[in-house]
């Protein structure tokens, strides 16, 4: 798991939660690691803190959130402290059941999972061929079991080896490991069933021969265990291919029956019921009496008893009435086991005697009767309550017998003396005397009682009135102290009072005496309801209440009772729940009742409106305005009536709320629950809704563009379809946004939920169809880079474009090979950059880009027109920590391009001020690596060098504000990258030291750390050698010696350093301070040899040479420091750049990604196409394609975009052998019937892409051909039966030409080319002699001349089959042509000799 959140974390500062979430992750952290028990509540504190940072984080922001959870817990985990495991296990086992961990990555993970289960996969294949470490063996099958069953398109490729692989865990010495492996057996087989493979046979062949040599005369008992346990999976699953074999099975159960291991005996007797299951009435003739022997005999051995019960219970189901004979002895058996003298009764004998009945039928009403005071001695359980629901419904008779001795049963459970005597212990109990059947029952105290209260509730008691018995015995439980028996005792009184309901609708019109009857049954259903909605609001357990409601709002049955004044007092006080699905169902129940008594109820939830309305504007908790937005929701739904006059206040604030969560910082929980809402509002609101269109559809058209949260995206489809179908705003949306036709086709992508895509089709048949001209203006209408976001970033390929359909830049005859790369991936990065949906990927966006403007160097510069706009865009709308990355990326692509970036230059001191702002963050949110603006303001000064100077009056004002800021503020936490920005600057500030020294000089003076002093120091003795300071010497020199006499003996040494370099820089006028500064050197003997060197030569008069040693070593690592990156993700690939750069492709990699033999499903060559591209682009010689590599795990849509460059790209450098095997691979897949269309299409562009580039797939045009056309790429199509049509391919191949023709001419037809149809016919009848089909007349729509040819061909037909068609195709013609009468006349002379031919005299069935 953590290993998953690794790949995709983020590398910069986390800066989306507050401090405050942060404590409170640790406070409950703390709380799990402990060596006892953890606090109560500790694990679901730590849940609840999670589902409430989801809701009020936004994506990016929560996906850094659980970034930082994992590292804790890794953390956790990777620790020496043992409390500190078990508490990073406890954490683990709250938010995902780790026993399924797998599994649930697996089946919810999305593409970049499929890597890790991939690799989990061949790590579990591993461990099994490996030498035998147990717990590794038993990791291995759990891991293959949990696999196979949640991703079984990665499975499916590791098939073969499992196949091979998986005996030994069959084999092996520990029986668990044994059981597991047979799972991991069973979920292969079902993995094989699913897929049409010509390898499956093959497979269950090596399956059955791998159970023949485990089942050899040598083998150990673990091998013939396993061997069996795999037999009977075979049975199972492999369907026809057992049955030859099916006599070779029956023997190696013979062969068995007596083994000396019980363990073998009892998986023989388990295996007994399967075999005749398989082929019953082979079974019957030739196998029955030797194996029921067997299992009689099984069931006289105690040991071995609980399996013989097991199987015959199975072996009844399967041979139905076959056992007849052997009733009696089975049922002596059976009430031995059930009613022993000794010991517990058998419950698997209780199942059995269920199962045979089921089987069995009415011939079992004897023998079951004879056996029901066997099996109620053995006292209420769930074994035989199941067994006694299976005898009710398959032996009629018995049911009221049943009834009555089960409700005694039930009765004296419930009795509470008996109650409160078996609530101690279980010893206590069976040392009572009270019954026998409760002595022995398997069940005591609470759970005895639960149980017994789930039975009256779910069982068939029908003609029984238990109302009383309900008053009198279930109530009761309603206070018990357990919780579980208090829901138990509320649902079963709801079941008894709704089963009540039907009897007293039958006395309404009845004679008196049943009338006085059905009022005393309603005064009992008085009385159990007012018990009931005093638990729904006084009990403590929300359980307790959120099952009493449940039954309440989903039986109407209740109502007449519950819109009494009493009972709405309660419902009304549970509106106020601290569960919120007790409250949504209150107010449901509330809404109905409105109906009943809108006098009492309409004054309350008009208050309880207005209480919703102040929480979803005015509450400062998120929590509870997404909650009141969904109940406000449920309360339109339940109560029209009421919310009719109040549509525009509700509607008011719903915008004002869906206003307030636009842009990054939105709480998606919120949005959805108002989208919700807003939905709810038109369906009631209806036209009334219209006058409100302008302000909600912005704001839904907004929430579908959010691709990082999908229930919203949901949400936001469905609400539009509510809106435009309530309000009649149907078509003109599209005309009002332009951008939603493209938006909700890009939804129908196969990637996203089904539930989404049905909402999306319901939408769109709603909305109504758009004229396409229209749409085309609409298009065109679109800024430029928007144009681009509706052709989806995802698109699913059902729409093939066409090579001639792409940008000519696009084409790879009009670049370099290496130019051609980098141009498709940085056009494919930028179609993602520019759609806002994708947001949560703009990240690795630009560090891709980054890295392929890197590998380019300046051949990168032609790109910056289509890359800055956006990214300029981008950093002023994302969030925060994104603002952040990009800015540091916008440094380095300065210190790539550097002089080339003046036409920018404006925009980026644009950005730079807009991003100023940041300076102002508290110290404790400061990034890690120093400001991203000031590096990107130290690049541009070091790629403009002089040229910078003209704009330092804008950048050094706000420089100098925040040394000042920090000196007024004691905040220094800006200062040292300020320094180190102003000795980028260097020379540049010159013109400008009158503003600078005064704010370098006070930092000298403040009250600030050595370290800050000390730097500023430095900084000014490196800026002196490169300005002028003449004008500012004695200033200088006076603030330093303040310094030098100081009591901080750290700071001396700096500045007798910097008074080196001001004598270096004035030379003899500084031979002035040489006494003054003598002196204080003496005062603090502090020696200083330079300083000395340059007293004697200013004294001797002679010139200061070679400047300051000091000067020169502080400033000599200078423009390392500068150029580096922080934040450079892809730093070990530009450390290893020269070996990127001669990358050769592994074939064998290609080869196998590649192979397509075991892909059948649609979801097997959706994972073929998705891993095929991902290892094309990680192989690709070019740099530009594999940085996208890392996106492509990511969205699988950005590996079948760049598929066709990847693969062009790998091909000429592979060799023949792995050239020829690809292209197996690629007709296996055009030739599979389950292909997907647009995985088909994207295959079909590959062609078109490889031939264009001179590279032709030596693929059949033939087959290319009718893809395209099944594809209903007609232009495609049209372009390989041309080939076939004129190229020297068609004489080889030996085409039929008229098959050939009629192809052309239906292909132009679909692209309304008619008059290229008409000659190609032409060409056709002159040319190559070819006869005239008249149908072709009918495709080109001359229906004149296919009129005259029909007419010809049936005075020349000689048999009535072709004068039949003849005839109807001039019946086709005279109806396109409008000729009604002369139809008509052709009708009634053709149709009196069908008739008469079709008459039932003449023995034929139709004409």
């Amino acid at each position: 798991m953590a290993i998953t959140s690794q790949s995709i974390r983020f590398c910069g500062p986390a800066t989306g939660s507050g401090g405050g979430n942060l404590d409170a992750l640790n406070r409950v952290l703390t709380d799990l690691c402990t060596g006892d028990n953890p606090k109560d509540g500790a694990a679901l504190a730590l849940r609840k803190h999670v589902e409430e940072e989801a809701r009020d984080l936004n994506g990016e922001a929560f996906s850094r959130f659980m970034d930082l959870l994992y590292d804790r817990i890794t953390g956790l985990l990777d620790s020496t402290d043992v409390a500190e495991n078990l508490g990073a296990l406890r954490a683990i086992d709250e938010l995902i059941d780790v026993t399924l961990v797998l599994g649930h990555l697996a089946r919810k993970g999305g593409a970049m999972t499929a890597d890790e289960v991939e690799r989990q996969v061949k790590n579990a294949l591993e461990w099994l061929r490996g030498e035998r470490i147990e717990y590794r063996r038993f990791a291995a099958v759990l891991i293959l079991k949990e696999m196979a069953e949640n991703a079984s398109t990665v499975f499916n490729v590791h098939v073969p080896e499992f196949v091979d692989a998986i005996w030994v865990a069959l084999r092996d010495p520990t029986l668990v490991v044994r059981e597991r492996a047979v799972e991991a057996l069973r979920a292969c087989l079902r993995v094989i069933e699913k897929r049409e493979t010509r390898w499956r046979v093959q497979w269950y062949y090596r399956m059955f021969e791998a159970t023949q040599d485990g089942l050899g005369r040598n083998a150990s008992v673990h091998s013939i265990h396993g061997s069996l346990l795999a037999v009977g999976e075979l049975l199972r699953n492999t369907g026809e291919f057992m049955m030859s074999r099916y006599r070779e099975v029956a023997e190696i159960v013979l062969r068995y029956l007596d083994h000396r291991d019980r363990l073998v005996r009892l998986s023989i007797t388990s295996l007994l019921p399967r075999i005749a299951h398989f082929l019953r009435d082979r079974f019957v003739t030739n196998y029955l009496s030797i194996c029921m022997n067997h299992i009689l005999t099984v069931l006289k051995t105690p040991a071995e008893r609980a399996i013989g019960f097991i199987a015959l219970g199975e072996m009844a189901g399967a041979l139905d009435g076959e056992l007849r004979n052997y009733l009696p002895t089975i049922t002596s058996h059976l009430r031995d086991a059930i009613a022993p003298r000794r010991g517990r009764p058998s419950s698997e004998a209780l199942a059995c005697v269920g199962s045979i009945a089921k089987a069995m039928g009415p011939a079992m009403e004897p023998h079951v009767r004879s056996l029901l005071d066997a099996m109620f001695s053995a006292g209420l359980s769930s074994t035989l309550v199941q067994a006694l629901d299976q005898i009710a419904v398959s032996i009629p008779s018995l049911l009221p017998s049943i009834q009555d001795r089960l409700l005694e049963c039930i009765s004296i459970v419930l009795s509470r003396p008996h109650y409160v005597q078996a609530r101690p212990s279980v010893a206590s109990t069976r040392g009572n005397t009270m019954n026998t059947a409760q002595q022995v029952s398997e069940l005591s105290g609470s759970a005895l009682v639960q149980f017994a209260l789930q039975t009256l509730a779910c069982f068939n008691f029908k003609g029984h009135d238990l109302l009383e018995f309900a008053r009198l015995s279930v109530v009761l439980y309603l206070e018990d102290e357990d919780g579980a028996t208090r829901k138990d005792a509320a649902l079963c009184c709801c079941r008894l009072v709704a089963n009540s309901f039907s009897g007293m609708g039958c006395t309404q019109f009845s004679t008196s005496r049943s009338n006085r009857t059905g009022g005393k049954r309603r005064r009992f259903v008085e009385e159990i309801v007012e018990k009931l909605l005093i638990a729904a609001v006084a009990d403590a357990d929300v359980t307790v209440r959120h099952s009493i409601f449940t039954s309440l709002h989903g039986n109407g049955g209740f109502d007449d009772f519950l819109a009494q004044a009493d009972s709405l007092s309660a419902i009304f006080a549970a509106l106020n729940d601290e569960d919120f699905e007790v409250r949504e169902y209150a107010i449901s129940v509330a809404g109905r009742l409105s109906e009943k008594n809108p006098a009492y109820v309409l004054p309350a939830l008009r208050r309880h409106l207005i209480q919703l309305l102040t929480y979803l504007g005015q509450s400062a908790d998120s929590k509870c305005r997404e909650e009141s937005a969904k109940l406000l929701g449920c309360l339109i739904r339940n109560c029209e009536r009421l919310i009719l006059p109040y549509i525009a206040p509700i509607h008011k604030a719903l915008v004002a709320k869906l206003c307030e969560g636009t842009g990054v910082n939105a709480n998606s929980g919120i949005i959805s629950g108002v989208l919700v809402t807003v939905g709810d509002l038109a369906r009631v609101g209806g036209f009334a809704m219209r006058q409100y269109i302008s302000e909600l559809m912005p704001l839904i058209v907004e929430a579908l563009l959010d691709g990082a949260a999908a229930a919203k995206r949901e949400v936001a489809v469905a609400t539009l379809g509510q809106v435009v179908q309530s309000t009649g705003y149907v078509i003109t949306p599209y005309n009002d946004f332009p951008l939603l036709l493209g938006l909700l086709l890009k939804l129908l992508n196969g990637e996203l939920a089904w539930s989404t895509r049905r909402e999306v089709l319901k939408v769109l048949g709603i909305m109504g169809a758009l004229d396409p001209h229209v749409h085309k203006r609409n298009q065109q209408s679109l800024p430029g880079s928007h144009g681009e976001v509706t052709r989806s970033a995802s698109d699913t390929g059902q729409h093939i474009r066409s090579m001639d359909e792409l940008p000519m830049d696009l084409w790879p005859s009009f670049a370099t090979s290496e130019d051609y790369y980098s141009t498709v991936a940085i056009n494919s990065l930028m179609r993602i950059l520019r759609d806002p949906s994708l947001s949560s990927y703009h990240q690795k966006v630009v560090g891709s880009l980054m890295f392929i403007f890197k590998s380019m160097g300046l051949g990168c510069v032609p790109y910056l027109p289509k890359v800055l706009p956006d990214l300029f865009h981008t950093v002023r709308t994302c969030e925060d920590g994104l603002k952040e990355f990009i800015t540091w990326k916008l440094g380095t692509l300065v210190s790539i391009v550097r002089q080339h970036i003046r036409k920018y230059l404006s925009e980026l001191l644009s950005l730079i001020s807009e991003l100023w702002s940041s300076f102002s963050l508290p110290a404790a949110n400061r990034p890690v690596h120093g400001s991203p603006i000031l590096h990107l303001v130290e690049q541009l000064c070091l790629a403009l060098n002089d040229e910078f100077r003209t704009y330092l009056p804008v950048i050094l004002p706000c420089c100098i504000q925040v040394l000042s800021d920090a000196e007024r503020f004691n905040d220094y936490t800006y200062v040292l990258d300020i320094l180190h920005t102003l000795e980028v600057f260097g020379g540049t500030l010159d013109e400008h030291m009158h503003l600078l020294l005064p704010a370098l000089i006070r930092l000298f003076k403040v009250d600030a750390s050595v370290e800050i002093r000390c730097a500023a120091i430095k900084t000014l003795t490196r800026l002196i050698p490169r300005v002028q300071v003449t004008g500012h010497i004695s200033s200088l020199v006076h603030h330093l010696k303040l310094v030098l006499d100081g009591r901080n003996d750290e700071l001396r040494k700096d500045a007798v350093d910097a008074l080196c370099c001001l004598a270096h820089s004035l030379g003899e006028d500084f031979t002035i301070f040489i006494p003054s500064i003598q002196k204080l050197l003496l005062k603090h003997r502090l020696p200083h040899k330079e300083f000395e060197e340059i007293e004697g030569r200013l004294q001797r008069r002679e010139p200061l040479i070679l400047g300051s040693a000091a000067a020169q070593r502080l400033s000599r690592r200078l423009p390392v420091e500068v150029i580096s990156d922080p934040l450079n993700d892809t730093e070990k690939e530009d450390g290893i750049d020269m070996q990127l750069r001669s990358h050769q492709v592994n074939d064998g990699r290609l080869r196998t990604a590649g192979e397509a033999s075991q892909r059948s499903t649609k979801e097997d060559w959706a994972e073929w196409m998705r891993h095929f591209s991902i290892e094309l682009l990680k192989e690709s010689p070019s740099p530009a394609l594999r940085t996208c590599a890392r996106l492509a795990q990511l969205q699988p849509f950005v590996g079948r975009e760049l598929f066709a460059a990847g693969f062009v790209s790998c091909w000429s450098q592979l060799n023949e052998t792995s050239q020829k095997q690809l292209v197996r691979s690629l007709e296996m897949a055009f030739s599979s019937p389950n292909i997907p269309p647009e995985i088909l299409a994207t295959l079909l562009n590959l062609a078109e892409f490889m031939e264009h580039d001179e590279k032709h797939l030596p693929i059949d045009i033939r087959l290319l051909g009718a893809l395209a056309e099944k594809c209903r790429a007609f232009a495609k199509a049209l372009h390989y039966k041309e080939m076939e049509f004129e190229g020297p391919h068609s004489k080889k191949m030996d085409a039929n030409p008229v098959a050939v023709v009629e192809a052309l001419i239906h292909i132009n037809n679909q692209l309304h080319q008619h008059e290229a149809a008409v000659g190609i016919l032409t060409y056709a009848q002159q040319h190559l002699g070819v006869k005239l089909k008249e149908s072709w007349y009918e495709k080109l729509q001359r229906w004149d001349d296919a009129l005259n040819a029909y007419t010809s061909k049936a005075s020349q037909a000689l048999s009535q089959h072709l004068v039949l068609d003849a005839t109807l195709g001039r019946m086709r013609c005279l109806a396109a042509l409008a000729r009604w009468e002369e139809l008509n006349n052709l009708c009634k002379e053709y149709w009196t000799p069908c008739r008469t031919g079709c008459s039932p005299g003449n023995g034929t069935n139709g004409c």
